[in-house]
Formats: C-alpha cells, sequence, structure tokens
C-alpha cells in the first residue's frame, strides 16, 4: 500500500469518525455488514503500527474494508454533502472551521480515484465484485462524485 493511501485512508476512517453509527436514525446504507466500521478502524490501527520501513500486508478481505469506507466516505463526502456542511458551518461556526472543508474538498476526489484504481485491479475476484454489486444495487455510487480527470498512482 502507497504511502498516499495509508494516509488517505486514516483521514478518510478519522472523518467517518465524526458520523455517529450507533444513533437509530443513521443511515441504512451503514448497516447490514456492507460497511464495519470497527473492521476499518482495526484496520488503520494496523496500518498505524507498522514502521516506516514495514510493508503493510493486507489480505483480499482487508482490500474490500478499504474499498468500502472509501466508498462511504466518498458518498458522505460528495459536493452536495460538502456544500450542506458548508452552509451549516457559515450559520453555526462551531460545528467545524474553513481548514477541515477544505481538506474533505481536498480528499474526496483523490478518495474516489483509488476507489476507481481497486474497481480496476480486484473487481476480477469474485469475493470483490460480490461487495461491488450489493454497492452498485444500493445506488452508493450514483451518490458519489464523478472520477477525477487526474491520476495519482506512481
Amino acid at each position: 500500500m502507497h504511502d498516499f493511501a495509508k494516509t488517505l485512508f486514516k483521514e478518510c476512517v478519522d472523518s467517518l469518525a465524526s458520523i455517529n453509527m450507533e444513533e437509530p436514525d443513521a443511515d441504512t446504507r451503514f448497516s447490514d455488514d456492507i460497511f464495519n466500521y470497527s473492521s476499518a478502524l482495526r484496520l488503520r490501527e494496523k496500518i498505524d503500527n507498522a514502521t516506516d520501513e514495514q510493508n503493510v500486508e493486507l489480505e483480499l478481505r482487508d482490500w474490500i474494508s478499504v474499498y468500502t469506507t472509501l466508498g462511504v466516505y466518498c458518498m458522505v463526502f460528495s459536493v452536495k454533502a460538502l456544500s450542506r456542511f458548508k452552509n451549516e458551518v457559515l450559520a453555526h461556526p462551531e460545528l467545524g472551521n474553513e481548514h477541515d472543508i477544505e481538506q474533505l474538498y481536498e480528499r474526496t476526489p483523490k478518495a474516489r480515484l483509488l476507489l476507481h484504481n481497486l474497481e480496476k485491479r480486484l473487481g476480477h475476484k469474485s469475493l470483490f465484485h460480490q461487495r461491488q454489486e450489493i454497492m452498485i444495487k444500493r445506488g452508493w455510487f450514483k451518490l458519489m462524485d464523478p472520477v477525477p480527470k487526474y491520476n495519482i498512482l506512481k
């Protein structure tokens, strides 16, 4: 896993922590084992505990967790959601600050591109394909912003 991907994944997990998944009225798209937040947290901790020289070995299930986390992140922090968040922050400055919003605007296209690249790389695997099909059926990809035009892979 590239350094930019590790950083991006950790930042996406941290941003999703701001959403309370335990609330009864939380969006049902987060349930039914599609998005397992505790699994994303464990993976984040595994990445955090690895030294700079140590390469983090990810199994297919780990990649599925990364893929789903990025998908949820891109859905929650789409341009539409970011615009709504920005309006709320302008009305209630205690909810966040301009720097946080700028970080989200910068991260979201990169997360979407990483998600797109994971689809290209692992989409042929049956377990991965199954997760992808469920996300497509639930309309997650329609809620995301389009893939950006630049490529950050090296």
